[in-house]
C-alpha cells in the first residue's frame, strides 16, 4: 500500500508540493489487520490467511483449507492524513468480482468501491479532505477472492 502525499509518485498521482510519498507493506506495525490469523509469503506475495499458516497442513479437507485462504472479514487500516492511497494487489477471484468488491472508507464512510478482476492491478483512490486532520482509512478485501499484496 502506498499512502500518497508527496511529489509526482511513479503512477503519476500529483501531490501537494513538499510532503513525502510513504509506502507502507502489509507487516508495517503502523498498520491495523483485522480477520487474519496469520500471512502466508509465497511467490513473493503476502496472503492474508484466517487460520495460523501451521495449522493449514493439518486440515483433512481442501475446501476448509481453500476458505481459510479467501479474505471474507479481511480488512486492513491506517490513521492518516494523505490525499489519495495506492494499493498493489494480485487477486484470484474465486467468483464474480462484481460481487465481491474491495471497498475502502475514511471516517467509516463508503468512499470508493473497487470490483476489479483477477490478475495483479495498481489502483489508486483519492481520500476525501478531513479539514487537514487525519482519517482512519479502512480497507476491506474482497470475500470471494484470495488476493495476495507484493511487498
Amino acid at each position: 500500500m502506498t499512502a500518497d502525499t508527496g511529489p509526482d509518485s511513479d503512477s503519476g498521482t500529483r501531490c501537494a508540493p513538499g510532503a513525502a510519498e510513504e509506502r507502507l507493506v502489509p507487516g508495517d506495525p503502523r498498520l491495523s489487520f483485522d480477520g487474519i490469523a496469520g500471512w502466508d509469503s509465497g511467490d513473493g506475495a503476502r496472503l492474508p490467511l484466517r487460520m495460523p499458516v501451521d495449522r493449514l497442513d493439518t486440515v483433512m479437507s481442501a475446501n476448509f483449507s481453500r476458505l481459510a485462504r479467501t479474505t471474507a472479514g479481511v480488512r486492513f487500516a491506517v490513521r492518516t492524513d494523505a490525499r489519495s492511497l495506492e494499493l498493489e494487489l494480485e487477486v484470484e477471484v474465486e467468483a464474480d468480482p462484481g460481487g465481491s468488491p474491495l471497498e475502502v472508507r475514511a471516517d467509516g464512510a463508503l468512499v470508493h468501491r473497487w470490483t476489479g478482476g483477477p490478475g495483479r492491478h495498481r489502483v489508486a483512490f483519492p481520500l476525501p479532505g478531513t479539514d487537514g486532520g487525519p482519517a482512519e482509512v479502512e480497507v476491506w478485501l474482497p470475500h470471494l477472492s484470495v488476493p495476495g499484496s507484493r511487498p
